[in-house]
This record gives structure tokens, C-alpha cells and sequence, in this order.
């Protein structure tokens, strides 16, 4: 059974409150739309921090796909969205292993006129080979610019281990696995 937190622990309630409702909507809009693009839509009974990391399921055709849902980046908790990076969870705050090593056969990443979904097993390997050990200061120092490795970040008194990784240097990786991302447009233009 995994560690479980209370709202709070470990950041103010109202963040997190505000984190979990800014998640709900953004799976809400991704259900949606599967549900337009004839797909039979289950949202995963696994709780959010569980090894698992599958939030939403897909069936269509008797193929079923697994999904873990994320919301637009920000470089910072008062920065505006960039989509041009990804924040990848290596480790989660309870010092568990993070979302891109889950059973989700896709991460469903927002961005601002739908969703880009990334292949998860390719993403793992992006990680293993592009990510190093060094540990980084800031969020955004995880990036060089350079095609070098990426340094992890932990946050202060946390657990943590995210990657601030270019969507740019993702994309070329997929390219040169043979592999391509994927992207779903909003059924109505919400950005």
C-alpha cells in the first residue's frame, strides 16, 4: 500500500487544492477528447501518487491504451506556460519512483491547443540516456542547451527528482527511435 499525504503537507493548502482542481479539469478535457475521437473512456481507480501513474484508459476497437494525463508546464509556480519543455517526475515527493517509470502505455501532456502524446517506454529511455546525475540549482538549470546531459532537480526539504527536459531535443530523440509524438486537437479551441 503506498505512503499516503495529507492535503498540505507539502505545500500550502490552497496550492495544492488549486494543483488538484487545475488536474481534474485537465483530464476532464482529455476524456473529452477520447470520448470525440470514438474511444470508451474509464478514469484509472489508482490514486495519483500510487507506483502505478495511469490516470485515465482508452478503449477503442477491443485495443485498450493507458494514459497519464498532465497539464501545461510552468518553469516555476508564478511563471506563465511554456510548452516548449517538459517537466518529467523521476522521483515523487514521497521518495517513490515518479510517473515516467508507471504501467501508462502514454503520457498525455497539455499544451495549449490540445494535448502531445509521447510513447511512455520511449520517453524512459530518452531519460536514461539524456539525464545525468548531477543535481541542478533551479528548475530551469536542468537544461544546458547544448545536446548535453540534463541534471536532475530536487526542491528543498523534498523528496523529488524532476527533469525540465526540451520538447525540441524529446522530439528529436522519438524522431531518431523511428518513433513520432502524436498530437490531439481540442474538439473546440479553448487557448
Amino acid at each position: 500500500m503506498p505512503k499516503t499525504f495529507i492535503r498540505g503537507e507539502f505545500r500550502g493548502q490552497k496550492s495544492m487544492d488549486e494543483a488538484l482542481k487545475a488536474g481534474d479539469e485537465t483530464e476532464a478535457r482529455f476524456i473529452e477528447l477520447l470520448e470525440s475521437r470514438g474511444y470508451e473512456v474509464y478514469e484509472s481507480e489508482d490514486l495519483d501518487y500510487s507506483p502505478i501513474f495511469i490516470d485515465v484508459i482508452g478503449v477503442k476497437g477491443g485495443r485498450e491504451v493507458t494514459f497519464q494525463v498532465k497539464g501545461r508546464n510552468r518553469p516555476g509556480r508564478h511563471r506563465g506556460f511554456n510548452d516548449n519543455f517538459v517537466t518529467i517526475e523521476l522521483t515523487n515527493v514521497l521518495g517513490l519512483k515518479g510517473w515516467v517509470h508507471g504501467k501508462a502505455m502514454y503520457l498525455a501532456k497539455r499544451v495549449k491547443k490540445g494535448f502531445a502524446v509521447y510513447r511512455m517506454a520511449t520517453l524512459r529511455d530518452f531519460v536514461k540516456s539524456r539525464v545525468g546525475e548531477e543535481v541542478a540549482t533551479s528548475l530551469i538549470d536542468t537544461y544546458e542547451g547544448n545536446g548535453g546531459l540534463y541534471k536532475k532537480y530536487t526542491r528543498p526539504g523534498r523528496k523529488d527528482e524532476i527533469v525540465y527536459a526540451s520538447s525540441s531535443d524529446i522530439e528529436k530523440y522519438f524522431t531518431a527511435q523511428g518513433e513520432r509524438i502524436y498530437f490531439y486537437p481540442w474538439v473546440e479551441p479553448l487557448d
